[in-house]
């Protein structure tokens, strides 16, 4: 009768089933991951539509009136008034505050993830 040493065929059987139970949780995770940054990509896309909107409803009521007075002609000083208020106006819209970054968010929530 020979005896068959099974000790060896048994520690990388339970490797294995280590390495499988790591692999599913991965994978759980990494889904995650890709959920939560399609969303955070469909955000930006629709805060980068928003802020175009924006700029461009801006520029319509801020700008475009001036700039039609300004080709209609007057005198040196509604000019110069014009002028200044399309300056201003352009200035303004310059300095929009635009949301944090969404990679910088992604990369918060992918760290949050992690922990």
């Amino acid at each position: 009768m020979a005896v068959i040493d099974l000790t060896g065929y048994k520690r990388t059987q339970k490797t294995l089933l280590q390495k499988e139970k790591e692999l599913e949780h991965q994978t759980r995770y990494l889904k995650e991951v890709n959920t939560a940054l399609k969303v955070l990509l469909e955000h930006r896309d629709n805060a980068r539509k928003e802020l175009e909107e924006n700029i461009l409803v801006s520029i319509e009521k801020l700008i475009l009136p001036y700039i039609e007075k300004i080709e209609k002609g007057g005198s040196k000083r509604e000019f110069a008034t014009r002028l200044s208020i399309v300056k201003s106006n352009l200035k303004e819209l310059v300095t929009l505050k635009i949301r944090p970054s969404p990679l910088r968010a992604a990369h918060n929530f992918c760290s949050r993830l992690r922990q």
